[in-house]
């Protein structure tokens, strides 16, 4: 899916965790109640916050499918890690901003989200199965999907961020 450069041939790398809202819980199996969100402004403009651990996939590609860059970078804690295809990891804002800028503008869509918190609440282990279509740089179209899984913290303010990003963690 990113147009990658790789010295190993292959043209794309896989990259981030897909989703799109309205989304399923595979607990529930119904759709969750609207989000709570937290507007936290930057320098870049305002930047929308998840306030569950499975609003981090959605409010992920939301922000990609329209294009905002910056909104998709700030759902990632500062050194977070970020696989861009199952061996290589890309680390810290700046990697992920490089490597988010080619999704900028895909279809994305999530079947399911799902979401286990830990026993103090301040860690959760999410995932979901996801598909993505897009074009690479010489115009041609691309078509993925994949199993991810996360792991995103709980800042002191309330919002989950991702510490690990993995969208290929369950294949």
């Amino acid at each position: 899916m990113i147009p990658h450069g790789s010295k190993r041939g292959r043209a794309f790398a896989p990259l981030i965790t897909i989703a799109l809202p309205p989304f399923t819980s595979s607990v529930s199996g119904a759709n969750p109640p609207p989000r709570e969100t937290v507007k936290t402004t930057s320098k870049h403009g305002t930047v929308i916050s998840a306030r569950r651990p499975e609003e981090c996939d959605s409010l992920l590609i939301e922000a990609l499918n329209r294009g905002d860059l910056e909104t998709a970078v700030g759902l990632y804690e500062p050194n977070a890690t970020l696989f861009s295809d199952a061996s290589v990891q890309v680390v810290g804002k700046a990697a992920i901003r490089e490597a988010l800028k080619a999704y900028l503008g895909f279809d994305s869509r999530i079947t399911e989200i799902r979401a286990v918190k830990s026993a103090d609440r301040v860690l959760a282990l999410t995932g979901g199965k996801w598909t993505s279509t897009g074009k690479d740089s010489d115009g041609k179209p691309v078509a993925l999907s994949g199993k991810s899984v996360e792991v995103v913290r709980r800042q002191a303010d309330g919002r989950w961020l991702f510490a690990i990003d993995n969208p290929w963690g369950a294949e």
